[in-house]
């Protein structure tokens, strides 16, 4: 009897060191996960960012388009580095929005004719 007993106490400890070892490897599973997600709710904040930061200096080319040519904007924890070239009246602004390791890049290409402004193009830049 006593054979069984060590036996059956062997396995009960085979079998909650293997569930012990699956539980482990999902929650790990799960952390990567998340940190994945966390990851792409970050870069798209930088994106939204960088987007509101080139709406801004559009408006602000829009009042100024003489004398604005580079201006840095601040957004919470977004930090983006504006710069226009132009031949008048086409203008390219070119954004880039950095928080943490995510750089995003935009250009934009617009038209301004007396207080009209119109954006020929817009694209992201790798």
């Amino acid at each position: 009897m006593k054979k069984n007993g060590y036996a059956l106490l062997t396995l009960v400890f085979v079998v909650s060191a293997v569930a012990l070892a699956v539980g482990l490897n999902l929650k790990l599973q799960s952390i990567a996960q998340t940190d994945s997600i966390t990851a792409e709710i970050k870069a798209a904040g930088n994106f939204i960012a960088a987007t509101g930061c080139a709406e801004d200096a559009l408006r602000k080319l829009k009042n100024d388009p003489v004398n604005y040519r580079t201006d840095t904007i601040v957004d919470g924890t977004t930090t983006c580095t504006v710069s226009i070239a132009d031949a008048n009246p086409i203008f390219t602004v070119s954004v880039t929005a950095t928080a943490d390791q995510f750089v995003k890049k935009l250009r934009s290409t617009v038209s301004l004719v007396k207080t009209e402004i119109a954006q020929t193009r817009w694209e992201e830049l790798p």
